[in-house]
């Protein structure tokens, strides 16, 4: 790609993975990305990210680009070729995929190049940091004064479900104006995958984040310590998690996957436990419910929002057990009804196709002049 001869529009700006062992935001990133080059010349913009392995120089004035497609290029920056990227494309739009510090320089080059931004919360930030992790007080400081400009300074705003915006709420003061609601995606191969195995016991799936202490673990256990009829469990998570068989319950463990590997993975399997104390939106839920396994959410997440309780899936409250157990139980001697509620989560998300999910972006791009 020629960037000089050719004017890009909408630059791209977070963080890019190259591979396919994704998180939410990562993934996110990668599929809007990819779906904006599909037609039009696309530039994402990254930091060098860790501090052992880049050296000052690095960070400074570093350069490395690579093609991603004839269309497309990802360029890794330091803090000053950002700086001159920016004042030499000027670009209409700048697109923020996810929280990252470097993007405040963007809102200070904004005074000079006038370009409008969009910013994707995913979670917030300091609510993660006060909750679910162990950050030392300089990062905290630093993460709140960098959120605080995502969301004071944006042009636009994009949550993906209520539940992340009113968090959010909680800990700033936004303007409910700038925000929109845009769920995420999920890739084509998971509504391409036809389910024609019928298992003779319940196969459930529950994915596990090994880096954030979301409490589904805990309330898990909570679960297993009171089932007493035949399941099985498969836990899909890098961590060390010591759970093992118990009278009926068979317990399987698997490393994360890819979207291809993952597809493959959910063929043979029923229901999917989203048992998460807390979640802004799980990709991995919405690709389980395209993939014909049925979901069972905590009211906590914001993917409980796309179920019609009792409809196309099933929302419990965070730690009731109880109400967990009934349910599987239930679709345990009742495979009718199993199938039934199975073929309406399905149907439910058809429309959740990342090219789908780009035409929202598409018209916030335009309408940001």
């Amino acid at each position: 790609m020629n960037r000089e001869k050719e004017h890009v529009e909408i630059i791209f700006a977070g963080r890019y993975n190259s591979g396919e062992l994704l998180c939410g935001p990562e993934k996110f990133a990668k599929r809007i990305f990819n779906e904006h080059s599909k037609n039009k010349k696309s530039i994402f913009i990254q930091y060098f990210f860790d501090g052992r392995k880049y050296s000052i120089t690095d960070k400074l004035i570093g350069h490395r680009r690579s093609v991603i497609n004839s269309n497309s290029e990802v360029l890794t920056l330091g803090l000053l070729k950002i700086i001159l990227f920016i004042f030499r494309v000027r670009p209409r739009v700048v697109h923020i995929t996810q929280f990252e510090r470097f993007t405040v320089i963007i809102f200070l080059l904004k005074i000079f190049c006038h370009h409008k931004i969009i910013y994707n919360s995913h979670g917030c930030i300091k609510h993660e940091n006060k909750i679910l992790k162990k950050v030392y007080l300089l990062y905290r400081l630093k993460d709140n004064i960098a959120e605080w400009f995502l969301l004071k300074f944006s042009d636009k705003i994009i949550f993906n479900s209520q539940t992340g915006r009113e968090i959010s709420k909680t800990y700033f003061k936004i303007d409910e104006r700038k925000t929109k609601i845009i769920p995420h995606g999920a890739d084509e191969m998971f509504f391409n995958s036809s389910k024609t195995i019928q298992n003779k016991i319940l196969k459930c799936v529950c994915i596990i984040n090994e880096n954030l202490d979301l409490g589904s673990i805990e309330f898990l256990e909570k679960i297993l310590a009171k089932i007493d009829f035949e399941i099985e469990f498969h836990l899909v998570t890098n961590a060390l998690i010591d759970i093992r068989d118990k009278n009926k319950i068979r317990m399987f463990f698997h490393r994360r996957m890819n979207s291809e590997e993952l597809a493959s993975f959910y063929l043979d399997k029923d229901i999917f436990l989203m048992l998460n104390s807390f979640e802004t939106f799980s990709i991995a839920s919405l690709e389980a419910m395209s993939s014909g396994l049925l979901l069972i959410a905590t009211n906590t997440a914001g993917v409980s929002e796309m179920i019609q309780n009792e409809v196309n899936g099933f929302k419990v409250n965070y730690n009731d057990g109880d109400k967990v157990i009934f349910v599987l139980k239930s679709m345990n001697e009742n495979t009718k009804l199993l199938n039934k509620l199975k073929e309406s989560s399905v149907n439910s998300v058809q429309d959740y196709t990342w090219k789908n999910i780009y035409k929202n972006y598409n018209e916030i791009y335009l309408s940001l002049r």
